[in-house]
């Protein structure tokens, strides 16, 4: 079995270095997005990709660089998506036992959920702009009507976590459905946090069976962002039955590379 790691980076290149290292150590691809934003300074290095894009948090240009991982991964059974703030608890030996059952691992839950509000989809949004801008854009662009969603491209809409693992075939689905139709791309641009969205609704399409995900993340209540973790929660996480966890410091990451598996 072969993976492509995929990782989104934008900062910490001794963490993420750290990272490469342990997610090489069967043989397997590792490639790195570097923010088109962020200093290349430390990841020279590092197996970072030339196509590089401008990433905001919400934004299409997530999609853009994931996007852009995957057409320069060789071939591979599975694609693991991660980013630079995450750590393996576990080994990659471990990994691929649980991926022998050969499932696609990602959450993706019908929307509208709690979670997931189905406006996320319906109301254009303007999440690469600047903060103050952000509102004043979304008024106008919003004056026309948005086409539905369900009814523009016949699918389901789902949405979950960000950080998935497909098997080849489920990606090369996603990959002819785009080529196919351009327009989910155009579509998918102005969505509201999109990565929660965009691979979640094809893959719950094509792919025929789904589990959870293994990558994981605590969240304190009402916050829009998970809080930075501990080693004893990393271990806590680890019995729980995942493989990786976020988002570590580079001082907990470089602890939990000390400590190894």
């Amino acid at each position: 079995m072969k993976i492509a790691f995929l990782i989104l980076a934008h900062k910490e290149p001794v963490q993420v270095a750290r990272l490469v290292e342990v997610l090489s150590t069967d043989g397997d691809q590792v490639l790195v997005h570097l923010d088109r934003a962020a200093s290349q300074a430390g990841f020279q290095d590092l197996p970072v990709i030339a196509e590089r894009h401008a990433v905001t948090w919400g934004g299409f240009g997530m999609i853009r660089a994931t996007n852009a991982l995957l057409a320069a991964s060789a071939a591979f059974d599975f694609a693991y998506l991660l980013s630079g703030q995450c750590f393996p608890l576990q080994s990659v030996a471990w990994l691929k036992g649980e991926l022998a059952d050969g499932a696609d691992r990602i959450e993706a839950g019908p929307m509208p959920n709690p979670w997931k509000p189905i406006w996320r989809l319906h109301q254009r949004h303007a999440n690469a702009a600047p903060d103050w801008a952000r509102k004043p854009l979304r008024k106008v662009m919003n004056l026309s009507a948005r086409p539905n969603f369900v009814e523009k491209f016949g699918l389901t809409p789902h949405g979950g976590s960000q950080w998935w693992c497909l098997r080849r075939d489920t990606i090369e689905a996603i990959g002819r459905f785009r080529q196919e139709r351009p327009d989910y791309d155009s579509y998918m641009r102005w969505c509201h946090v999109p990565d929660e969205s965009y691979f979640h609704t094809l893959a719950a399409r094509f792919s025929p069976l789904i589990r959870p995900s293994l990558t994981t993340a605590l969240w304190d209540e009402g916050g829009n962002h998970p809080r930075s973790l501990s080693l004893a929660e990393a271990d806590t996480l680890r019995d729980a039955g995942v493989f990786a966890a976020r988002k570590f410091t580079p001082e907990a990451a470089e602890r939990l590379y000390a400590r190894g598996f």
